[in-house]
């Protein structure tokens, strides 16, 4: 502010000189109106002023959080009516948060980082505005035998204020990925303890800042030696966390936490809905698929024609929209699976399922190579694709209709990424398997309707 006030103290000094020299010159109100003129000119060439303003994140109040669990118990209720059983209520637990107590503070990483040194300096050397509990070490790594790292998150973790993330060097892939499953659920620090020098440890946290630039902000890295015999190892912790103690009033701490327990809650909820919805409409395509293969096993038809074969039984479609919650006709439904064998013809897998599918058949030595068998099980595997594509998509959106332009898009979109799924050798296989189950229990057909 104060070279911005410099600068247009300047120019009006620059610009008054001018006026001056101007009028003195011409001697009369010529002058004066061309030095108007130059002034005029001068403001309109300034970029607009923008008026300075600060963006504020809203505090969390109780109501909001109150608004929050009302909604969450909708969400228990759909769910307990989808189950068929009373699901677990979560609300008494997440109210009890709401109640005064102490913070937690959770220190986790791998093992021989230095965990139970940074615990033992900050006992030593740090003394909270608030009581706080400093919890137990969690070390999130466990060796398994293909020789990498796997990780867990203990449900008692995600339920600190503040996780304590250590590290010792660089960054491993697996606590990168034990990161990117921390960061969303929980406020965290990094804190890459070292041993080396001050300079040589300053460089190894940029290191890792670059590492996870996008990810974690360079503030949210801090570097520590916890084996200092004083305070001097972990100073620059103990700055971070007192600005971090500061920055809210305890009930703002308090409802934080309330707040990221909630949307985990929800997530799970979500994934749970999903996940009985899921299981619902695959029953659905399991069993149109082999209607459908039944009736093109009896009436064999072109290749090319598959396509409208699959889209006539829009049964399945109007059955998976009414599972996700979206209700249309079996015109409508037709007309969506209509577009969607479009697709399927654009992206070749009429003649792809057709070939491969032909070639399961015969290197299986079944009698049914002939007839309507290849068509019957390619029209099944198309079944299936559309139905999985419609499960995806309701996945990825479950509030936009199908009927609508942008739904016409998405599923373009979606449908490769699903042929790409359904392709790989283990899903195919296991169709496979399905589908000579099926074939062994058709009647044999008479040579004339090969």
């Amino acid at each position: 502010m104060l070279l911005i006030g410099g600068a247009l103290l300047f120019a009006t000094l620059w610009l008054s000189d001018r006026l001056l020299t101007v009028v003195s010159a011409g001697g009369s109100w010529l002058g004066l109106a061309i030095a108007g003129l130059l002034l005029l000119r001068w403001l309109r060439s300034q970029p607009p002023a923008i008026a300075a303003t600060t963006t504020k994140t809203p505090l969390l109040t109780r109501a909001i959080v109150e608004s929050r669990l009302e909604a969450l118990s909708q969400q228990v209720t759909e769910l307990t009516e989808e189950y068929g059983q009373a699901c677990t209520d979560p609300l008494p637990s997440l109210r009890s948060g709401l109640q005064t107590r102490d913070l937690k503070l959770a220190v986790v990483g791998a093992p021989g980082v230095g965990k139970t040194s940074l615990v033992n300096a900050l006992a030593r050397d740090w003394q909270p505005r608030f009581s706080l509990e400093l919890q137990d070490t969690f070390c999130l790594f466990r060796n398994i035998a293909t020789a990498a790292e796997a990780f867990t998150l203990p449900p008692d973790l995600l339920s600190a204020d503040l996780i304590l993330f250590v590290i010792q060097g660089d960054l491993s892939a697996s606590e990168l990925r034990c990161l990117q499953s921390l960061l969303p659920q929980s406020n965290v620090l990094v804190i890459c303890n070292s041993t080396a020098t001050a300079a040589e440890a300053e460089r190894e946290r940029r290191a890792v800042a670059a590492h996870l630039a996008g990810l974690v902000s360079p503030e949210a890295i801090v570097s520590v030696s916890a084996i200092a015999s004083d305070r001097t190892g972990i100073a620059s912790l103990l700055q971070r966390l007192d600005q971090w103690l500061s920055s809210r009033s305890l009930e703002q701490h308090l409802l934080q936490a309330v707040d990221r327990a909630i949307n985990r809650q929800q997530a799970w909820l979500t994934a749970q809905l999903f996940e009985q919805r899921r299981l619902r409409a695959i029953a659905a395509i399991d069993r149109t698929q082999w209607l459908v293969a039944g009736t093109v096993f009896l009436n064999p038809v072109p290749s090319l024609d598959l396509i409208a074969t699959v889209a006539a039984n829009g049964q399945m479609l109007v059955e998976i929209g009414g599972v996700f919650q979206q209700r249309f006709s079996v015109e409508q439904a037709k007309a969506i699976a209509l577009s969607l064998g479009d697709l399927l013809i654009k992206l070749g897998l009429v003649e792809w399922s057709t070939q491969t599918l032909a070639g399961l058949l015969k290197s299986s030595g079944l009698a049914y190579v002939a007839g309507g068998a290849v068509q019957a099980i390619s029209a099944a595997y198309l079944t299936r694709v559309v139905g999985i594509t419609l499960i995806e998509f309701h996945r990825r959106h479950p509030h936009l209709s199908l009927e609508t332009p942008e739904a016409r898009l998405e599923l373009s979109r979606l449908l490769p990424e699903v042929l790409s799924q359904e392709q790989r050798s283990a899903v195919l296989t296991g169709f496979y398997r399905q589908a000579k189950q099926w074939l062994s229990q058709q009647p044999a057909l008479p040579a004339s309707a090969s």
